[in-house]
């Protein structure tokens, strides 16, 4: 079997076990550990998710917080619900809920807001590899939210993530090199970084290689003035190729020919 991270171990509603996606791949829906089918449909879902959460399983408990969060499977959205089982989960040693445990605390949902800790699960998260984590610390330290602010830490924190794959993050580290924070500008890389998150449908970063091409063009586009001034230099020099390349751009434009 592959090995099980922090980021993308699949649950097995069946049995309650997590299985690397390549290894939950192969097996399908016969499950080998417990030889019993998946659940089909959203009842037989919930009811296999509040029996492992009623165990105690931590991944359990995880997923049904994010069921009351997004709504699924029928069930009303409900903040407080899910940020307590976001806080059992995360108490029970589960990584992911740690994070989500976090982004309760930051925004003040299900809990009231509490940026210091916020900063806590974020960086229990991070330290055992949380890409998710390291995106919304990343925040913390751009913002000063909990913590000092510090461009270069959550340059860091960001190029952490993207790195791992997080979509999000991946947008936040072209926007470091776009913008010069906690690394020196690039504009090159900055859309390398929005392309691969837009490859993956990410409408922000789409937005974001629109402005960045049009300020890439802008600094490719040649400076018609300097051009002018250095053509008649040349043709004052007697440069024959220098004139008619002048005479090409024609007149300077006076302050009537102008566009507004």
């Amino acid at each position: 079997m592959d090995e099980l991270n922090v980021n993308n171990s699949v649950f097995r509603l069946c049995c309650g076990k997590e299985l690397c996606p390549a290894c939950d791949k192969k097996v399908a829906d016969s499950c080998p550990l417990c030889r019993t089918a998946r659940p089909k449909d959203d009842d037989e879902i919930l009811a296999s998710l509040r029996r492992h959460a009623g165990n105690e399983n931590p991944a359990a408990m995880r997923l049904l917080g994010n069921a009351y969060t997004s709504g699924h499977h029928g069930l009303a959205k409900d903040a407080m619900v899910s940020a307590l089982l976001f806080e059992r989960a995360a108490n029970s040693g589960d990584v992911r809920a740690m994070s989500s445990l976090g982004v309760r605390y930051h925004e003040g949902k299900g809990f009231k807001r509490d940026a210091q800790k916020a900063v806590k699960y974020y960086r229990i998260a991070v330290d055992r590899g949380n890409m998710s984590a390291q995106y919304h610390l990343g925040h913390c330290f751009r913002d000063g939210v909990g913590v000092t602010r510090d461009y270069a830490k959550a340059f860091r924190l960001y190029k952490l993530s993207a790195d791992q794959g997080y979509t999000k993050a991946q947008v936040s580290l072209g926007a470091r090199y776009e913008f010069g924070q906690g690394v020196t500008r690039d504009l090159t890389v900055a859309k390398l970084w929005y392309e691969r998150a837009a490859a993956k449908g990410n409408k922000q970063a789409k937005t974001h290689l629109v402005h960045l091409q049009r300020k890439i063009e802008k600094q490719l586009a040649p400076d018609v003035a300097a051009v002018r001034r250095e053509l008649a230099r040349l043709a004052a020099a007697g440069h024959d190729k220098a004139s008619a390349a002048l005479a090409q751009l024609g007149p300077r434009p006076s302050i009537g020919d102008r566009a507004e």
